[in-house]
């Protein structure tokens, strides 16, 4: 009975052989998918983690890779050769209105959480509401912002605002602006920012009853849209 002949193929070892460093962990949390960094000690043993959001893993990869990193601000979700993404906490300034031609009145209102959509290709700017001060993840609900001057998509009605020539992380407080202080000056043909205000005149009512209230928008006064999921899938 004849045996058979085994070989081995022995694999090239490099001149240089560099001890890990780091690794990263990928957990499943439901639908969402977190990142931990674990320095490699001396044994070669993960130590305890930390968790990292996008902008790290992203910077971490591409500096590995040789790859200049660049900060991101912490609020920018989204920042590639078509579209800018970022969210803004709440807010209490000034909210000017100025309906059927009439003198512009204003009321100091705490703007919801919002969520701007800026496209650097179209150069067009869609603004969303969030219930939460806290960044937003996948499954996170937008609604249309409350507000005036906004159509079933989001998209914000510059009227005589202008966009920075530039839409980037160093022009977001430009675009918001073009937000904040505008005038309003009326509700979109058959929109409803506000659920159950159906004209200018009760739109502004309602943002004046917030101001005498001391009081904030309500979740359950605003119109549902889509997910952030679903509005990243919609862009891609």
């Amino acid at each position: 009975m004849f045996g058979t002949q085994q070989t081995t193929t022995e694999l090239p070892v490099p001149d240089v052989v560099s001890a890990p460093n780091f690794a990263l962990v990928f957990h499943q949390v439901n639908k969402d998918v977190l990142v931990t960094r674990h320095h490699i000690n001396e044994h070669e043993q993960l130590t305890i983690g930390t968790l990292i959001d996008n902008n790290e893993l992203i910077n971490t990869v591409m500096a590995t890779n040789g790859t200049r990193a660049q900060l991101q601000a912490a609020n920018v979700l989204v920042d590639d050769a078509h579209t800018l993404i970022w969210h803004v906490k709440r807010k209490v300034t000034d909210m000017w209105f100025r309906v059927h031609g009439a003198k512009a009145v204003n009321y100091r209102v705490e703007y919801p959480p919002l969520l701007f959509v800026a496209s650097k290709q179209t150069r067009n700017l869609r603004v969303f509401a969030l219930t939460a001060n806290t960044r937003p993840v996948p499954s996170t609900r937008l609604f249309l912002a409350p507000l005036m001057n906004i159509n079933s998509t989001g998209n914000l009605c510059q009227g005589s605002a202008t966009l920075p020539d530039n839409i980037a992380q160093d022009t977001m407080n430009d675009i918001e602006n073009t937000l904040y202080d505008s005038i309003f000056t009326h509700l979109n043909y058959q929109v409803k920012t506000v659920k159950g205000l159906a004209s200018n005149d009760a739109h502004v009512m309602y943002w004046k009853h917030i101001t005498k209230t001391n009081g904030r928008v309500r979740a359950g006064d605003m119109v549902f849209f889509k997910t952030l999921e679903q509005l990243l899938g919609e862009i891609a």
